[in-house]
């Protein structure tokens, strides 16, 4: 029924969900709280960006992702912030290349008189793409437009109430309405499920 290059399109578009959620909440973080809850912040921005890059990248099962596929044409703004989100994915967030590394190890004296030192260390990379908020928001809309639009044809196709589950062997369904569920929702004021 559906083949890999399809699975594929559907969990990009949930990647890309996630992409946006991240940097969502980077944008209503005020600068302060970035510097205050530098590691909350700075997982949600590395979250981010894994999961822009996951369709993008190899994966078991699943074809990458192209842009072709999909039917989109980046400009040459779009295509260099993509390579970035891909060079930061692979040289900062998912391995420590050299070429990235940068940390300031410092000490204090925690009370006069005692001899030991308590040492500090602060990573100075991570928030790359603070500054690329808003054309991330347009980046990934333009990229989760025609994913959307597949999936909802796609939906369009089939009768109604069908229900599609790809899950590994033995998984344990914690997340998403059961098929009990989906029927108890019955219909929205105006749109049918």
């Amino acid at each position: 029924m559906l083949n890999e290059g399809d699975w594929r399109k559907i969990q990009a578009l949930e990647d890309f969900k996630f992409s946006v959620g991240g940097f969502s909440l980077l944008s209503n973080l005020p600068t302060e709280r970035l510097q205050v809850e530098r590691e909350a912040a700075r997982s949600y921005h590395d979250a981010a960006v894994v999961s822009y890059c996951r369709p993008f990248t190899q994966s078991k099962g699943l074809p990458i992702l192209s842009f072709k596929s999909i039917g989109i044409k980046p400009s040459s703004t779009e295509r260099a912030l993509h390579e970035r989100l891909l060079e930061y994915r692979n040289k900062v967030v998912a391995h420590t290349d050299v070429d990235r590394m940068s940390l300031v190890l410092t000490s204090s004296r925690i009370w006069e008189g005692v001899r030991y030192m308590m040492p500090h260390v602060f990573e100075e990379v991570g928030f790359e793409f603070i500054g690329d908020l808003d054309a991330l928001d347009d980046w990934l809309r333009k990229i989760m437009t025609p994913l959307a639009t597949f999936v909802f044809d796609l939906m369009q196709e089939l009768p109604p109430g069908t229900r599609i589950d790809k899950a590994p062997r033995g998984a344990d369904r914690r997340f998403g309405p059961t098929d009990a569920e989906i029927v108890a929702l019955g219909e929205f004021p105006g749109q049918s499920l």
